[in-house]
């Protein structure tokens, strides 16, 4: 498979888009990131976890991601992994989401995310899954049109930090 984004990463049958956008400050509640290029080397520590939890979840539900757009919400918790982990948009595909929850759930070291308090932080995981370039590309316009509706649709959603998309 190809990498496509700028931090992309490739499981089995899976492309999908993992990096930090710089959030815009809104607010009192509003995201402060300690430093851009600090941002991305995290951002690219994170997508190689994620990556390998990819791999590891699909081996482990011997389950083949479908084509789709998968969601999924977490905290940081005190030691370092995710936590509170919920499914914020689904593919329609239950087998894929749990590759895509449970692959979140196995990121190893988030607790050194540039961002000011970070156990009160909210992170959203964008994940794509396609087989190929031209689905990734479709999918990729659908979820920029996604994430412009969601961040249109309510000022707490400004909050949180997007990872993906």
């Amino acid at each position: 498979m190809n990498t496509l984004t700028k931090t992309a990463f490739a499981s089995a049958l899976a492309l999908g888009a993992f990096t930090a956008t710089t959030p815009a400050i809104a607010g009192d509640e509003g995201i402060v990131v300690q430093s851009q290029a600090a941002m991305e080397e995290w951002s690219q520590d994170v997508t190689r976890s994620l990556n390998r939890g990819l791999i590891q979840s699909e081996r482990f539900s011997n389950t083949r991601p479908k084509s789709g757009i998968v969601q999924v919400r977490f905290t940081v918790g005190a030691d370092g992994k995710a936590e509170n982990v919920s499914l914020y948009r689904s593919s329609g595909h239950a087998p894929t989401d749990r590759v895509a929850t449970r692959a979140v759930r196995w990121i190893a070291r988030l607790d050194d995310a540039p961002v000011q308090n970070l156990r009160d932080q909210t992170f959203q995981a964008n994940i794509i899954f396609a087989p190929d370039a031209p689905e990734h590309e479709a999918l990729a316009r659908k979820l920029e049109q996604m994430e412009s509706a969601r961040m249109a649709s309510s000022g707490a959603e400004e909050s949180v930090v997007t990872l993906g998309g």
